[in-house]
């Protein structure tokens, strides 16, 4: 993704969370504390079973009994699973709500705007492809661009999370790890992105799919291609517009599938590296055997969250083509200036209509 893609997305991510936040703040604070507790709440749970790991290991084999230590753990590991699936049933009524009000702000705004464009520039097929577009696609993947945004910062906040944990066990292997994620970073975001090429390249052909699918599964239709007797030349057009979308697609995963290999084997090789390290250092008492599970949780943590970081800003690519739309319908200035305030009639008094010398009779 290049800088101008990026800043472009970054734009648009606050415009749509500022229309949420106009619209309802208190459903824009729901959203963000959801996506807080669902990104630190899980590294919470793998530091409590740190603690209780290495309490069990210090204290095996001694009669102690049950301390506050030991019940303050429990109580910071079930307490927070609790929360985090208290969070969860939460943020599906919080999701869908806000996803609501988003759409009902989004259609009214629309109704506006089509409301006050001037004639001329209904006859505009850039203003008419621009209707068209938020018509058909724009108005729910506007609320869905919403969601998507939240998760890039979700991914965002447990990736810097999981990065702070690590570099308690030193910089440098963060570092080797940084570098070992960012091949298979940029790998992830130019496939969306060819992926989403491609779609947009296919979508005339699609359409014709889909014309000619109907064409040759109607009955009306099949009667008069019958008659004309167009039907092996129509098959043979479908057939090789079907093979023409399949190659495409299937050299599209075949690149992305080899292109893979290498960012996957490095990944991996760092992460086995590490692991072994950190093996090493336990079974020389460097570090405690809670904190070896700590540290294999979190660069288990650290891969899903910069895979996901990846995955969902490229997905984000997708969705604020559809948001630029959006935005430049709305900021279409109106061709005729209208005067400000204007000029308010006393009465406006509507014509009527009076019929003199007016007969009728029903013929004989």
């Amino acid at each position: 993704m290049r800088m101008k893609a990026f800043q472009r997305t970054v734009r648009n991510i606050v415009r749509t969370l500022s229309i949420l936040w106009r619209a309802d703040r208190w459903m824009f604070a729901g959203l963000l504390v959801v996506t807080l507790v669902e990104s630190l709440f899980p590294l919470i749970v793998i530091y409590a079973n740190k603690l209780l790991i290495d309490y069990l290991t210090v204290h095996q084999g001694l009669s102690i009994g049950i301390s506050v230590g030991l019940i303050s753990i429990f109580i910071i590991r079930y307490g927070s699973s609790s929360i985090d699936e208290l969070t969860s049933v939460y943020s599906v009524y919080v999701n869908r709500i806000s996803r609501y009000i988003f759409e009902n702000v989004i259609a009214l705004e629309f109704a506006r705007v089509i409301a006050r464009l001037d004639i001329a520039q209904f006859e505009d097929s850039a203003v008419q492809d621009l209707i068209n577009k938020i018509s058909r696609e724009g108005q729910w993947r506007m609320p869905q661009f919403v969601l998507w945004s939240l998760y890039v910062i979700g991914s965002l906040i447990s990736f810097v999370a999981a990065c702070i944990a690590l570099s308690s066990f030193g910089v440098w292997p963060l570092l080797i790890l940084l570098v070992a994620a960012i091949p298979g970073f940029i790998l992830r975001i130019q496939h969306n992105k060819d992926a989403w090429s491609l779609y947009s390249i296919n979508t005339p052909q699609a359409k014709e799919l889909r014309y000619l699918n109907d064409v040759l599964t109607d009955r009306d239709n099949a009667k008069e291609i019958r008659i004309a007797q167009a039907a092996p030349k129509l098959l043979n057009r479908f057939q090789n517009l079907q093979n023409t979308v399949f190659q495409r697609q299937k050299d599209l995963s075949r690149s992305h599938a080899m292109a893979w290999l290498l960012p996957v084997v490095l990944e991996s090789a760092v992460l086995i590296g590490l692991g072994f390290f950190a093996v090493r250092d336990t079974l020389h008492g460097l570090i405690t055997v809670g904190s070896l599970v700590f540290y294999v949780q979190m660069l288990d943590q650290f891969r899903h969250a910069i895979g996901g970081f990846g995955n969902q800003l490229a997905t984000l690519y997708e969705g604020t083509l559809y948001v630029d739309d959006y935005f430049a319908l709305m900021n279409l200035p109106n061709v005729i200036p209208e005067a400000s305030p204007g000029h308010v009639f006393e009465h406006i008094k509507p014509p009527g209509v009076e019929f003199l010398g007016v007969s009728f009779a029903y013929p004989d």
